[in-house]
């Protein structure tokens, strides 16, 4: 796991005294307990373990039958409750010293940075090759032809797939906006698809489809979904600077789609972990403010254009 990881998952689970607590929503009268950051939890304490001075062993953490299997719903009984909340206690005395290591260690990334990871089937150059030249082509599908669209890788973490590329800000709030979307897609289409609503809209779809047509019911159902958060969403920007609806929307969900494929391929991406005040983590997705979104302006380029076919030549020659 990388350093600038630790320091974010430290973030999550300690309070301002700068100690491990474990926040969490009693239920059933305190029989059980919901901790959202159960998986934090569990990832710190199995980094944690290799360290000496942690006086936890890797073969304790293993006898733990919840931290081989995280629940789904991320809620514990009282015994397991307070096994964990056992771990987390013996690593308080010495996480003043641990967080000022990995502080030091871990500096806080530029607010307009994107870490990618690579998919851990690739394994050649040439494969490294084909990933770059589509993510390239991905960050370009967002230029409005305003020349302003502008990434740099600014560097590779040792000893891991992650890249970190820095992106202007035009780009940032637009690879935001998409990858938010592909992210909830996901998420949503994970529970969507095992559901029996799916199977009997999808024997239904495909008994009434065209016979030549190759779009299934998955592909509908994407289109339909993205539209509609898109859309949706699109509608709490104020700052468009003359950019039509269609014209967002078009390139959002094509950015979208492509995020989905990268991340259905093994790819891993995440805003920085010090992204602009808008944008918030939220569980396990992150929560953008979209009304402070702001879209690339109209160059001189773009309006110059504009302005030769609005001219009375121009028109004149349509005619």
């Amino acid at each position: 796991m990388r350093i600038i990881e630790i320091k974010a998952i430290i973030k999550k689970i300690t309070n301002q005294s700068n100690q491990i607590e474990v926040f969490n929503e009693p239920l059933y009268n305190g029989s059980a307990y919901k901790i959202e950051n159960l998986k934090d939890y569990i990832d710190f304490l199995n980094i944690i373990s290799d360290f000496n001075f942690s006086g936890i062993k890797k073969e304790e953490l293993s006898e733990v039958l919840f931290f081989k299997n995280i629940p789904k719903d991320k809620t514990l009984g009282t015994n397991d409750f307070n096994t964990l909340v056992s771990f987390t206690n013996r690593m308080n005395g010495t996480m003043p010293v641990f967080s000022s290591i990995i502080e030091t260690l871990a500096k806080d990334q530029n607010q307009y940075l994107i870490n990618i990871k690579l998919p851990e089937k690739i394994s050649s150059l040439s494969e490294v090759s084909q990933f770059n030249t589509k993510l390239i082509e991905i960050f370009k599908k967002f230029d409005y032809g305003t020349e302003e669209i502008n990434f740099i890788l600014t560097g590779v973490d040792a000893g891991s797939k992650w890249y970190e590329i820095l992106l202007n800000n035009n780009l940032f709030d637009q690879i935001a906006f998409a990858l938010d979307t592909a992210s909830r897609y996901l998420g949503w289409w994970e529970v969507f698809k095992i559901s029996k609503e799916f199977a009997l809209n999808n024997i239904t779809f495909n008994k009434n489809k065209k016979e030549d047509t190759k779009i299934t019911y998955e592909d509908s159902l994407k289109d339909e979904w993205l539209n509609e958060y898109v859309s949706n969403n699109l509608k709490k920007i104020k700052n468009k600077n003359g950019r039509t609806d269609h014209e967002i929307i078009g390139k959002i969900i094509l950015g979208a789609k492509d995020l989905i494929e990268l991340v259905e391929e093994g790819a891993e991406l995440k805003l920085s972990y010090n992204p602009p005040e808008y944008i918030k983590e939220d569980k396990n997705f992150f929560e953008i403010d979209y009304t402070r979104l702001s879209l690339p302006k109209e160059s001189n380029k773009e309006i110059k254009e504009q302005e030769k076919l609005d001219s009375p030549k121009s028109k004149e020659e349509k005619k």
